[in-house]
């Protein structure tokens, strides 16, 4: 099985150094992944 899942855009408060997304950034995605694992699984 093949899926796509789009991560949420990184806010300005989400990014880290040189304008990489940050640890809010990941939490943010890591939430949209798991709620999708849960859905899938």
């Amino acid at each position: 099985m093949t899926s796509y899942l789009a991560l949420p855009d990184t806010k300005t408060d989400g990014f880290g150094s040189r304008q990489h997304p940050g640890p809010v950034s990941h939490k943010n995605a890591a939430n949209v992944i798991v709620d999708y694992l849960k859905e899938v699984i």
